[in-house]
């Protein structure tokens, strides 16, 4: 999760001395079905408005979904992992299975989603009770193309990765394998990419 930059509005000039007033917060939430066939993408947003003393004003809730691929385009895609990036961008790993005809494997991908500009729909919650009010789910492929950066496809092991961690500030992304303990490093900024044995062993 991570807390997103809101713009303040700027009032009137006035002669008046006004008290400062904390800026509004929002929240942003991913998560994603893990194993499941053809996990998606969840986002949740979390505005909490600024409320004078002794008053509450209710947070404002809303949803975003993504798909990592078109149904019926190729062999089924999920979402992994994930996690915010930056404000403005979010990282998650994407497991693209072959058809079964064509005997290829698996392929693992790291993609990088800006979400400025992607529409988020109010909801009454993030639950399993708010699933009827949940909004339609965009492919990859929908969003500009600008908006989705797709890394060259990880080595076979890292379609059993467990643990993503990234750092917007150094650019750079990390995915940890579990079943072989290895390490792939990739920098979202450029095309480089370092893998090492886990330090463990």
């Amino acid at each position: 999760m991570v807390w997103e930059a809101v713009p303040i509005p700027q009032p009137a000039r006035s002669t008046a001395v006004a008290l400062p007033m904390p800026p509004p917060a929002r929240l942003l939430l991913l998560w994603s079905g893990g194993g499941a066939s053809s996990a998606e993408l969840h986002m949740g947003r979390i505005h909490v408005p600024v409320a004078a003393p002794k008053t509450v004003r209710k947070p404002q809730l809303e949803r975003a979904r993504l798909k990592a691929g078109q149904s019926g385009a190729g062999g089924d895609s999920h979402f992994l992992l994930c996690q915010s990036y930056d404000a403005k961008h979010v990282a998650a790993l994407v497991l693209q299975e072959p058809e079964l005809r064509t005997g290829s494997s698996a392929v693992a991908r790291v993609c990088l989603v800006d979400i400025s500009d992607l529409r988020f729909s109010p909801t009454g919650g993030f639950g399993a009770s708010s699933e009827s009010s949940r909004p339609t789910a965009l492919a990859l492929e929908d969003l500009p193309e600008e908006s989705v950066r797709m890394s060259a496809p990880l080595p076979d092991s890292y379609i059993w990765a467990s643990a993503m961690r990234v750092s917007g500030q150094r650019g750079v992304c990390s995915v940890y394998a579990w079943r072989t303990r290895r390490l792939v490093t990739l920098d979202m900024q450029g095309d480089e990419e370092n893998e090492d044995d886990d330090a463990g062993e």
